[in-house]
């Protein structure tokens, strides 16, 4: 299982990489060949940096736990019994893989969309916190 985690990391890694390297900059109005070339020349804007807080945390991070941060599992906000295979794959997602977060979605029962109870999602919510 691991390494299909780790495939799974390299992949979302190289897609973010793709992305990134794939990003143009163009301007929606013609230009004059004298004002392209000023703006060629003229470095790209700085990023905004992060806290120092931030940039010390990443730093302490492997490649794989900041590819698996990218990683959104959904849960339909029923809080599964702590005995249930679904719990273990909860806690384990979170503590041994470190994803970055749950997604609530709704479920459908038929016609009728269920929605989460919110006592019973805060409880959950908790326990995955912990």
């Amino acid at each position: 299982m691991d390494s299909s985690w780790t495939r799974l990391a390299a992949l979302v890694v190289c897609l973010a990489l793709v992305a990134v390297g794939s990003v143009r900059y163009s301007s929606s109005s013609p230009a004059r060949p004298a004002a392209k070339a000023a703006k060629a020349a003229a470095p790209p804007p700085a990023a905004p940096r992060a806290p120092s807080a931030v940039r010390t945390w990443m730093r302490g991070m492997t490649l794989e736990q900041k590819a698996a941060q990218l990683i959104f599992v959904p849960f339909n906000g029923a809080a599964p019994n702590t005995r249930s295979r679904e719990y273990r794959r909860y806690v384990r997602l979170v503590r041994d893989v470190g994803i970055g977060g749950l997604v609530l979605v709704n479920w459908s029962n038929g016609r009728v969309i269920q929605r989460a109870e919110p006592y019973e999602l805060a409880a959950f919510v908790n326990r995955m916190q912990r």
